[in-house]
């Protein structure tokens, strides 16, 4: 087991959240916006994302390290402080596949999220269709980072999120009984 530990290596990433982040008048709150939509926050968390994980990889490079990437992650962050869990994991999507192909030979990155086991509702089921589609459609990091500015630039952050990133990325919404 120690061998084992020693092989890994953790990434802890801090959240957004925690910075000070100012509300606008009439976004936020009332309105229903999502927190991770106001402006600037969702290149801040990528950039964070982003730097942690081409840290890894590239230290892994310099060690001369070809292997591919499996990374775990957890849900980032609780909703404490009104973001959604959802947008962090595409984020956290989008910046392993951007950390991972900017190295030269581009490295392959698999990310395995590990989804709340002890409640499955139709939202959660609902997550892991529009996932699997996402994944078997072809789309790429950029197109899903895309769909997330296209969620922020037209204000229409305060839809669900689910099918906001659906719609945007132009794909059929799961149906789930």
């Amino acid at each position: 087991m120690e061998r084992r530990i020693r092989v890994n290596t953790f990434l802890f990433l801090n959240a957004t959240e925690l910075d000070a982040v100012e509300i606008p008048e009439g976004a936020g709150g009332g309105s229903g916006m999502l927190p991770d939509f106001l402006p600037g926050i969702l290149q801040r968390d990528l950039l964070k994302a982003y730097t942690g994980f081409f840290g890894v990889f590239d230290s892994q490079a310099r060690k001369g390290e070809k292997r591919d990437q499996r990374i775990v992650a957890t849900p980032w962050g609780s909703g404490a402080f009104g973001g959604d869990v959802r947008v962090k994991l595409l984020i956290l999507w989008v910046a392993a596949s951007f950390a991972a192909a900017s190295l030269e030979g581009g490295q392959k990155a698999e990310l395995v999220f590990l989804v709340k086991q002890f409640v499955v509702d139709a939202k959660e089921v609902w997550w892991k269709e529009m996932l699997k589609k996402v994944q078997d459609s072809g789309v790429g990091a950029d197109d899903v980072w895309r769909a997330l500015l296209e969620m922020e630039g037209n204000g229409t952050a305060n839809i669900n999120v689910l099918e906001g990133i659906v719609d945007a990325l132009g794909l059929e919404r799961p149906h789930v009984m």
